[in-house]
């Protein structure tokens, strides 16, 4: 008989082709003849498991400042797909695309560190949007789950952006001009707001609504849009005559120096002299095509002020600046309108750029060894919206969280919707786990109890271990013939994707059959029946028919457990035999065990038929 041969760490995983041991068939037959017939066929099972890990995380919204962590483990190859809810919409989520994040770099070293420039946020296509942070049909604020209409559009696609940005270096005097260019998606607006120069505290902006940027017919515009743009007083330092007061940007010693202004909320400028706008700059709005657009501000040259650079922000719905008849919102609009800084007004509204998951969270990956990563998503301090509790999947092929263009999966409206993963997580579940090869089959058929193990008992010694650890039959298969038992090993190499291998017995009145195959993503496990074995008979025939119902998983309790098809002990990845820790110390069902892991249902990977000849 050739030498068998173990798993070999050079060798892919998809270990069907893995070389187990060089065996044939073979049988050894009991001194006492038999009169009937038997065929045993072991069935290696190809679920379709588009995870090998799936799960859910965090127990309600975070909201700014708080963070989600979850751990899981993955093999070489595999990357990591989730979702959580964009708390402040009617059904939007973010997730990585459909690609998902690799955890493992070209070299194959684990990943780490920030990958939130991986991280798009994407409408789930079940519920007609609203403007973000305002919608009556959205969780914050409504009445019950599913008060919105449908969405007309029933496919998952992204979110596009939404710009928002400073633009300019220096003031733009009489005579000169400010132009900004920035891409919009249709039904969107633009606002935008800059500092009327000689003042303490008013600026040039449209209304809450800001500017259309396309028509009824959805069609861009192009137009003056002058007529839009208001003069405000933004409240927050008492006004000086214009142009001469000494706390006005352009003579005050330091920002801030003027007095608090009496009546502290946003207005319009009643100021006769300079309230008609028209009289110092103009506004025009270009299409450029493909949705990009360009604003130009025209500071006439008899203009009593420059303008300072802008704050701009495509939007839905009302724009984020401030509110008339409110106390401006803190959010950097004093700056510009006091100092005509544009910059903290840009990166505090950077989370309007709904678009852009990396203004509102963080995502970063914590490689923990042996094959183990944490990822952390933190909801920025700044963020415009609290983060739903997620569902993840690690895999190898597409996500399995959502298809772009496809209508939403089963669960993926309550995650988007509701903030409630449970059931797109129930769904992932079912299709999750570790496909495994089967090694070469060793049986015996005896009549008697316990013939490969004892359950709650160390391995016996007499080979099981080399079966459960490498794959290897040869040490089992020589014990069981050198006691006289009919037995053998069927396989010359480990099988999987479907693959079987048949033997047949000769059994006597009251034998019953053992077998063992290797659980190959393991470190020890194995299938086998109970101590019972697997009876044969029905009254006087012999039996026929499934009995994977006998099978089940044990753990040999000779090496320490490693994640299933990650652990680097393993046989498919390990160096040598032996190298892991030392395992439990008895046999037992791999349930009793409670590593921690997720195994299959024996059902899905192995099947056993009997047919009597």
């Amino acid at each position: 008989m050739p030498n068998p041969i173990r798993f070999r760490r050079s060798l892919p995983l998809s270990l069907a082709t893995l070389a187990l041991g060089g065996l044939s068939a073979c049988m050894n037959t009991d001194k006492n003849d038999a009169t009937q017939a038997l065929t045993v066929t072991v069935k290696s099972k190809a679920p379709a498991f588009s995870s090998s890990v799936s799960g859910t995380y965090g127990s309600g919204a975070a909201k700014p400042g708080a963070s989600f962590t979850f751990e899981f483990y993955a093999a070489k190859g595999s990357r990591l797909s989730f979702a959580s809810m964009f708390g402040q919409s009617n059904d939007w989520f973010f997730a990585p695309d459909t690609a998902g994040i690799p955890l493992y770099d070209a070299a194959g070293a684990p990943v780490s560190g920030d990958v939130t420039d991986q991280v798009y946020v994407w409408d789930a296509g079940t519920e007609e949007d609203q403007p973000p942070l305002q919608g009556s049909n959205q969780a914050p604020r409504q009445a019950a789950p599913n008060t919105g209409p449908a969405d007309p559009d029933a496919h998952v696609r992204r979110v596009p952006e939404f710009p928002v940005a400073a633009f300019g270096s220096a003031p733009a005097k009489p005579g000169d001009s400010l132009a900004f260019e920035f891409t919009a998606p249709k039904g969107s607006r633009i606002s935008f707001a800059s500092m009327f120069g000689q003042s303490n505290d008013w600026f040039f902006a449209p209304d809450t609504m800001g500017i259309d940027l396309y028509d009824a017919s959805g069609a861009p515009r192009n137009e003056d849009i002058t007529s839009s743009i208001k003069l405000w007083d933004l409240g927050t330092e008492m006004d000086e005559p214009i142009g001469a007061g000494p706390n006005q940007a352009p003579r005050q010693a330091a920002p801030n120096t003027g007095a608090a202004d009496p009546d502290d909320k946003v207005r319009m400028v009643t100021d006769s002299a300079y309230a008609d706008v028209s009289k110092i700059l103009s506004a025009r709005l270009a299409s450029l095509g493909d949705g990009k657009f360009r604003v130009t501000l025209s500071v006439l040259p008899e203009s009593p002020t420059p303008l300072s650079p802008v704050v701009y922000q495509v939007h839905l719905g009302h724009h984020a600046l401030f509110t008339p008849g409110a106390k401006d919102a803190g959010m950097g609009l004093e700056r510009l309108a006091e100092d005509g800084n544009p910059k903290e007004a840009a990166m505090n509204l950077a989370g309007y750029d709904f678009g852009r998951a990396g203004n509102n969270l963080h995502v970063t990956l914590m490689p923990q060894g042996g094959g183990k990563f944490q990822a952390r998503i933190d909801v920025l301090d700044g963020s415009v919206t609290p983060v739903g509790p997620g569902a993840f999947s690690v895999h190898s092929g597409s996500s399995p969280i959502f298809a772009i263009g496809a209508a939403a999966p089963a669960g993926l409206e309550r995650l988007s919707e509701d903030g409630n993963p449970a059931d797109r997580a129930a769904a992932l579940a079912m299709a999750t786990g570790v496909t495994t090869p089967l090694s070469p089959v060793v049986w015996a058929i005896a009549n008697k109890k316990d013939l490969l193990f004892a359950q709650g008992s160390p391995d016996y010694g007499k080979g099981l271990e080399s079966l459960a650890e490498e794959g290897n039959p040869k040490a089992l298969m020589d014990y069981l013939a050198s006691q006289g038992i009919q037995s053998g090993a069927a396989g010359t190499a480990a099988f999987a994707g479907g693959a079987s291998v048949s033997f047949d017995v000769m059994p006597r009145e009251g034998d019953v059959l053992f077998l063992a195959t290797m659980f190959g993503q393991s470190n020890d496990l194995f299938f086998a029946p109970g101590g019972d074995g697997i009876s044969l008979w029905n009254g006087a025939y012999l039996r026929s028919g499934d009995v994977t119902g006998d099978i089940s998983l044990w753990d040999a309790g000779t090496e320490m457990n490693e994640a299933p098809g990650v652990g680097p002990n393993q046989a498919p990845r390990e160096s040598a035999p032996g190298m892991g820790g030392p395992g439990e110390g008895k046999v037992q069902p791999v349930a009793a065990v409670m590593d921690g892991f997720a195994y299959p249902k024996v059902g899905d990977l192995i099947e056993v038929d009997l047919s009597a000849k």
